[in-house]
């Protein structure tokens, strides 16, 4: 699909997530009870692709209601990696990434809440990127969990992954995730030098119950290089970095559920609601044999703990969002650091 010949994008092929709404095609989200779903119309973010040239090659199969890492709970069947068919190309846009990757498209239009871009793009050896919350309008793309909901691109090179990312970002008017979002042009930079590039390594990220020696030390190899290529590395300490997991898991336990299934991104202070969604998702709770298994413990979590908590413990979470944040953006600007010492 095409609607005009020029523009930054033209004749570029697109893969769209199969969350987001493409006008009179089918949309399963990588769910059974979706299929036969069809949107009316287009996703904000489809809208833009069209204006700027693009030609949209069709849908990419993602994982079931997006809520995996790997690419196995589709309803169509698992993604294999393109490298290697029996390996995982990662999700939930499992997919974008295989579909660029082995050279079928370009581009392609994913979405991230906990890694679904940055994950299929590095597992199947592509470029993706999360781009800053609310820079994306996510109008017309499913719901997981508004404050974590992201769209971004998937490429096969840097340069492109600027070029699109140039297109997408804006205001709509539409999504209260946006608040005034501040662009700034990419493209025009890709070939610029900036001096000795410098970059800084989490030590609160390695040596944790939930990572692998062999992964810590590949990323360890990796500041190494950049090093000895001439880039400043210092490893810094955030010590609220710890506190992640604890504040992610009841604001998706609590909060996804209703937005991903229940209402369908149904809230009191959006501007536009979905309609046709809210109609293919109404009745889930006859269709959770077919959920996979992260969907059945979301709901089942997510509904003990408002059952128990009354909202308590995700209103806290996302307070402790902001704290995190805070303690992130203070290690970003800062310019020296006491906790500071060369990576290696």
């Amino acid at each position: 699909m095409q609607t005009r010949a020029d523009g930054p994008l033209a004749g570029r092929t697109v893969a769209l997530k199969d969350s987001v709404c493409l006008a009179g095609v089918p949309m399963m989200h990588g769910a059974a009870m979706l299929r036969g779903f069809i949107p009316t119309q287009d996703a904000t973010v489809v809208t833009w692709l069209f204006d700027a040239g693009a030609v949209i090659a069709g849908k990419a199969h993602c994982e079931g209601f997006s809520f995996s890492g790997g690419s196995h709970t589709c309803a169509a069947g698992p993604v294999r990696n393109p490298h290697d068919h029996q390996r995982s190309s990662g999700g939930s846009s499992s997919g974008c990434g295989a579909l660029v990757a082995a050279g079928e498209v370009d581009m392609a239009l994913a979405g991230d809440q906990g890694g679904s871009i940055r994950m299929p793009a590095s597992w199947s050896g592509a470029y993706g990127l999360k781009p800053t919350h609310g820079l994306v309008p996510y109008t017309g793309i499913a719901p997981v969990e508004a404050t974590f909901d992201h769209a971004g691109p998937i490429t096969a090179n840097v340069a492109d992954n600027a070029l699109m990312r140039e297109v997408l970002p804006g205001e709509d008017e539409l999504d209260p995730r946006q608040r005034n979002p501040i662009t700034h042009p990419l493209p025009a930079g890709t070939d610029r030098r900036v001096g000795r590039p410098s970059g800084r390594v989490l030590r609160e990220g390695f040596g944790t119950a939930a990572s692998e020696p062999d992964v810590d030390a590949a990323v360890r190899a990796a500041a190494d290089s950049l090093h000895r290529l001439g880039a400043t590395v210092e490893e810094i300490s955030v010590p609220a970095h710890a506190l992640g997991p604890d504040i992610v898991a009841p604001i998706i336990l609590e909060g996804a559920p209703p937005q991903l299934m229940f209402e369908a991104g149904l809230t009191a202070n959006w501007h536009h609601h979905g309609t046709g969604l809210l109609d293919a998702t109404r009745g889930c709770r006859d269709h959770a044999d077919d959920f996979s298994e992260s969907v059945k413990i979301t709901m089942i979590g997510g509904a003990l703990f408002r059952r128990r908590y009354g909202g308590q413990l995700y209103s806290k979470a996302l307070n402790l969002v902001r704290t995190l944040r805070g303690a992130y953006d203070e290690a970003l600007v800062a310019t020296t650091s006491c906790c500071c010492r060369p990576c290696r």
